[in-house]
């Protein structure tokens, strides 16, 4: 997510492009309703951003592509999950900062203890 699209973010995107490593890169508006619902309402709480970014390349691309995406990573202000291909359980504070995690981890903790579901981007029950 970015707040803003700034001259450093705009530079590292069209690097990104230009560089013939990835495929696609997509910018989705974000606004609207999206901003008029308080943060802490639900889990997605990224109520301040003005858009999404999204890129994706052939798989033969990925450790280049990642290189690209780590120029611009630091620019951006957390993601949403779904569209996220790095499994790392640091990304989760990306998608769900507290106490967001904090609140899910209890969730977590009172219905799936057994942790059954847990694929994808699994939540930690809290101990």
């Amino acid at each position: 997510m970015l707040d803003h699209v700034t001259r450093e973010a705009a530079e590292a995107i069209e690097e990104m492009i230009k560089s013939g490593d990835v495929m696609i890169v997509q910018f989705r508006s974000m606004g609207g309703a999206v901003h008029d619902t308080p943060r802490d309402r639900m889990a997605w709480s990224h109520r301040t951003q003005n858009f999404s970014v999204l890129a994706a390349s052939a798989r033969s691309y990925e450790t280049r592509l990642a290189a690209h995406w780590g120029k611009l990573y630091p620019l951006l202000n957390g993601m949403y999950l779904s569209f996220e291909t790095d499994t790392d359980p640091a990304r989760l504070l990306d998608a769900f900062p507290e106490p967001a995690l904090t609140r899910l981890r209890q969730l977590k903790a009172e219905w799936d203890p057994d942790e059954v579901f847990n694929r994808n981007f699994n939540i930690p029950p809290a101990r």
